[in-house]
């Protein structure tokens, strides 16, 4: 997967934004709470946050 298909699955998910946090983490976020982060330098992988 590539970044912008990254970027297009988790910003069609309601209420989701983007950013940069702790410097070079690539997060998207639904109210404030990140479920979704990537490092800027190295786009290799994806780390998401979810329920068990």
């Amino acid at each position: 997967m590539h970044i912008e298909q990254l970027r297009e699955l988790c910003l069609s998910l309601p209420g989701t934004s983007e950013g940069i946090k702790y410097g070079d983490q690539l997060c998207f976020m639904v109210m404030g709470k990140v479920f979704c982060s990537s490092n800027v330098k190295n786009l290799d992988k994806a780390n998401f946050k979810v329920d068990e």
